[in-house]
């Protein structure tokens, strides 16, 4: 049987290792592309070798006529998978492979990288040196010992957090209705008012699903009357971001970190309101969706996906 023909038209977020391994075992074309001319060259090959910066419409996937959506991560909100199944477009990634992903920890490394830059003002100290300033007295921080954190979403990422976090001295709660079951240092709570009542800390580890966009809605955002530092690095549909600013102009929210938006992948980026704050504000850290994006990662993640492709061809 031929190999499938395979596309990869975002060479640049993948690593050398996954590239010269993609070579080595599939039919493939490597060349940067923008979506226009990814969608234009698509129509030529069975599959693509794609991150998350490009979009899988229904219309884009019936005229290419794609068979395989290769693609290292375990978020899918850049695909239509309504119209994948219906056109019978295979999907290629990383979801539920937990045994694999328990050793994956960027994500988790970032989220504690945002929460100690945001607790130890780490922006505005470094703006105000760099201006010629000496001034420590005016970036006192806090630390992460002692804090309560409420961690919602207890899934591989959020219970990795939490044990950063506990083993820096932290207190841990989380929400979480789908887990019954954890470390008993943590302490289970059973709805997000109780978390927002009690803890300093929250930080978001909650996959996209159908039924939980913008989850934190205004109700959610309304409930929090102090709280130091608001951490999301999961999926930014699930925030309203209007209300999330409403909670930091009200001073209800001190402190945001953000390693995802609810527009990234849009046009319409350059009018996102978080975006526009973070530029005049250092207590909003915004980040380019690079939880998972170390070099450690990345390289791992790309042969393990070849891989599965592989071996779901072979089956």
């Amino acid at each position: 049987m031929q190999s499938p023909r395979i596309i990869c038209p975002s060479p640049s977020l993948f690593s050398p290792e996954g590239l010269d391994y993609a070579k080595e075992k599939l039919n493939i074309c490597i060349a940067e592309m923008n979506q226009a001319e990814f969608e234009s060259a698509a129509v030529k090959y069975d599959g693509a070798l794609v991150r998350f910066d490009k979009k899988f419409t229904s219309d884009f996937m019936r005229q290419s006529k794609l068979k395989y959506i290769i693609c290292p991560t375990t978020g899918l909100t850049h695909i239509d998978l309504v119209a994948s199944a219906k056109l019978n477009v295979e999907i290629i990634s990383l979801k539920g492979e937990y045994d694999f992903l328990s050793s994956i920890v960027a994500t988790a490394e970032h989220t504690l990288t945002l929460l100690m830059a945001l607790n130890r003002n780490l922006l505005a100290a470094s703006n105000d040196t760099s201006a010629f300033n000496w001034r420590p007295s005016l970036h006192r921080g806090r630390e992460v010992f002692g804090s309560k954190v409420g961690i919602i979403g207890m899934g591989r990422l959020g219970k990795i957090v939490a044990g950063y976090l506990s083993a820096l001295g932290a207190q841990i709660y989380f929400y979480d209705p789908h887990v019954h079951s954890v470390d008993r240092r943590y302490v289970k709570l059973e709805n997000l008012a109780e978390l927002t009542d009690i803890c300093n800390i929250i930080s978001v580890h909650v996959d996209i699903q159908p039924g939980n966009y913008k989850f934190l809605d205004e109700r959610f955002f309304s409930q929090i009357n102090q709280l130091d530092v608001f951490i999301n690095t999961s999926r930014g549909e699930l925030l309203d971001e209007d209300s999330l600013l409403v909670a930091f102009d009200e001073g209800r929210i001190k402190k945001i970190g953000l390693d995802v938006l609810d527009s990234e992948l849009d046009s319409t980026l350059s009018s996102n309101n978080i975006l526009a704050r973070a530029a005049v504000c250092n207590n909003i850290i915004v980040t380019p969706h690079i939880g998972g994006a170390t070099f450690e990662s990345i390289s791992r993640t790309d042969i393990f996906i070849i891989d599965k492709f592989l071996k779901f061809i072979r089956s």
